[in-house]
């Protein structure tokens, strides 16, 4: 498994990531997302990494597929957070800003080609996370 700090870091890069690809659409939302990065990481590697770590050929291209979505669905719910507990200041609490961002986001990353570049990318982080373990 790897260390701690390596998984700790690479949630954290994703975070940088995905504010700049979604800041712009997610306006200050954001945040909540970018917070919780590094234990995102910790719950995708938690998850999604000993599966890839035991598959072969296309099943490990599978399964950094499942660690973009899983990690994209916990990115939004942390910005759904924030934009919930923004939009409660006056009215309470709004299950549809704590969904809307869950859907922006699975759709914006599915739709707009993004996932050409993630998949790949999440596919190089498992490898990297592999290599660090050794």
């Amino acid at each position: 498994m790897p260390t701690i700090v390596s998984v700790l870091l690479t949630g954290a890069i994703w975070g940088a990531f995905a504010w700049l690809l979604g800041a712009r659409a997610l306006g200050p939302s954001v945040w909540g997302g970018v917070v919780v990065s590094p234990l995102i990481g910790v719950a995708v590697t938690a998850l999604i990494h000993p599966r890839f770590l035991s598959a072969g050929g296309w099943a490990r291209g599978a399964w950094a597929l499942a660690s973009v979505y899983l990690g994209a669905i916990c990115f939004s719910v942390g910005c759904g957070i924030v934009a919930a507990v923004r939009a409660s200041a006056g009215s309470g609490p709004s299950f549809e800003r704590l969904v809307e961002p869950v859907v922006g986001v699975l759709w914006g990353i599915t739709m707009t080609g993004y996932l050409l570049f993630l998949w790949p990318l999440a596919y190089a982080t498992h490898w990297w996370l592999e290599y660090r373990a050794e």
